[in-house]
This record gives structure tokens, C-alpha cells and sequence, in this order.
């Protein structure tokens, strides 16, 4: 590999400079939301900005692939695409301040290919999923409300359990009187929820999941205690389907990363490391005020 060259899969490369485009964009994204000190927050593996370039890491390796994977089944910009490209990488560089340009070394041949492989990997990406089934049920993105009432069991003895539990059936008993949680909780705990599937224990998800709007569970022996939950809204329309919208873009990024895969079990992608160490999104310098994403919408979007 070149000294400046940071993945290589191929004949397909990722430069450094390249790389410093999709580094300006994480910084757009996420210093804009959070300012500039999100980069040093500590997590449990290092810093939020290392956590970043990480997935950055990834993100590029798949990138170029499919971008190599995809001339290699013989996929090519059209002229329209061509000439989009091309404006796309004009408005990127009128974009840029002097400064920025003269600190990652870019030019609009440079962007000009970083704007042709997203075109020919995103070309590939909707072949691959025009042959997919790729559903997602409205059952499956359904996102409910409930109200909780537990009876904390933890740490306790069994005399305390059977109390608990005693204390549990008392209010469940009052409840199918009509008496709403807080009148019947004495010491248990009252929450209200917002529950997608897959975020609780599967018997309890299957329990809560069957309520209808206004309709209670039985007395629900789980880890954490017993639990009484109602029903206060079967079906959160507007959370439902950005939860589907979610689910969907996961489910086909599976399906696509799963045939990327295949190819890259063949054909290693390469990685310099020490070129790697040299990027750095806090120490970016300038403003990133040329987002590689937002132009690509303003020319492509038409095609999404």
C-alpha cells in the first residue's frame, strides 16, 4: 500500500485526503448537536470520538468495497450521473474555506471520487435490495404505552417475597374494581413506558403485547418483582412508524451487509493503520462547513 492510503480492496483505494471528507462529515454531524467538547467524552472503551472513528473505520472498508464489488458486476455512472457528480463536487470545494483545503490537502478530483464511489455503492446497495424481501409487519414496529406497578423482590426474604406478591394481588384485585395504580401501589413503584418489541423478557413481551388500550395484565412474576401493567395506548401511530421506518433500514442493511460479506471473504480489504492514526475529528481544521452528505442529497436526491 502508498504511504497516503488508507484502505485498499482491489484496485479500489481510500486516500487519506478522501478519508479527511467523511471526517469533516462526522464532525458536522455531531459537534454541530453537541459541541465541540462531545470529543473527549469518556465511554466504557475510550473516547466518544475514538468511538466514532471506529465505526468510521467500518463504514469506509464497506464503502470502497461495494464500490469495487459493484464496477466489478460491471456498474458505471451514467452521463447524467457523471455530470451530477461533477456538480457535486464543484459546490463541496466552493463550499470550502483556503484553510480548509490547505489542511486536508482536498481538490475536486479527490471529491469528485469520493462522490463516484458513494454513487456506484449506493447503485449496488439497490440492486442487492430490489431483489430482497425486506417487510417489516405493522405488528412487529408496534410501539405501546403502558403504566407499571411493581413490587420490588429483589434482595428480600421469602417472607418478604410472599408479601410482596400478597401486596400485588391485593391491587390487582382492586384494580378489576375500577380503583386506578395509584390508589391501590401502597409500596409498590409506578412507571409509565414506552415499549418497542424486543425490549423486554419475551413472556412479559408477549403478556403486554396482547393488551388492548385500557386493559390490564394478571400479576406478572418477573426478575425484578411482581408487576401489574395496563394498557394505556395499544398502538402510538407516530412512534410506530418511525419505529418501522428504523427496523426497515436495519433489516436491509443486514441483508446487504450479509452480500458484502460474501465478496469480502474473498477479496480482504486492506487496512494502513499508521495512516489511520494520523486522522483525527477534533483536530480537524476549520469549520467542515462542506457537508458531503447534504450536497450528494441536493443533486441525488431525486434518485433516492
Amino acid at each position: 500500500m502508498l504511504e497516503d492510503e488508507l484502505i485498499r480492496i482491489g484496485d479500489n483505494s481510500c486516500t487519506l485526503a478522501e478519508a479527511m471528507i467523511f471526517v469533516a462529515a462526522q464532525k458536522n454531524i455531531y459537534q454541530d448537536s453537541y459541541g465541540g467538547d462531545i470529543w473527549s467524552v469518556k465511554l466504557s472503551e475510550g473516547t466518544f470520538e475514538t468511538y466514532i472513528m471506529n465505526g468510521l473505520k467500518t463504514y469506509l472498508g464497506k464503502l470502497f468495497s461495494a464500490a469495487q464489488m459493484a464496477g466489478n458486476e460491471g456498474y458505471t455512472l451514467t452521463d447524467e450521473e457523471t455530470t451530477k457528480v461533477n456538480q457535486a463536487a464543484a459546490a463541496y470545494m466552493a463550499a470550502m474555506s483556503e484553510d480548509e483545503i490547505a489542511a486536508t490537502h482536498l481538490n475536486e478530483e479527490i471529491v469528485r471520487d469520493a462522490y463516484e464511489q458513494y454513487v456506484l455503492a449506493r447503485k449496488l446497495y439497490d440492486h442487492v435490495l430490489a431483489d430482497a424481501n425486506v417487510e417489516i409487519s405493522s405488528d412487529e414496529a408496534r410501539v405501546i404505552h403502558l403504566q407499571k406497578l411493581l413490587y420490588v423482590t429483589q434482595d428480600l426474604s421469602e417472607t418478604e417475597v410472599q408479601e410482596k406478591k400478597a401486596a400485588a394481588e391485593q391491587a390487582a384485585a382492586g384494580i378489576a374494581e375500577g380503583k386506578d395504580f395509584a390508589a391501590v401501589s401502597g409500596d409498590g413503584v409506578i412507571t409509565e413506558l414506552e415499549v418497542m418489541r424486543g425490549q423486554m423478557d419475551p413472556d412479559v413481551e408477549t403478556a403486554v403485547f396482547a393488551l388492548a388500550t385500557g386493559e390490564v395484565s394478571p400479576v406478572l412474576d418477573t426478575d425484578e418483582g411482581y408487576v401489574i401493567y395496563k394498557c394505556t395506548d395499544s398502538y402510538d401511530e407516530a412512534a410506530s412508524n418511525a419505529n418501522k421506518t428504523k427496523l426497515l433500514a436495519e433489516h436491509r442493511d443486514q441483508v446487504f451487509n450479509e452480500y458484502l460479506d460474501s465478496y469480502l471473504k474473498e477479496h480482504q480489504a486492506l487496512f494502513n493503520d499508521q495512516a489511520w492514526e494520523k486522522l483525527s475529528i477534533s483536530g480537524y481544521q476549520g469549520a467542515a462547513s462542506a457537508n458531503f452528505y447534504t450536497i450528494y442529497q441536493q443533486y441525488f436526491s431525486e434518485q433516492q
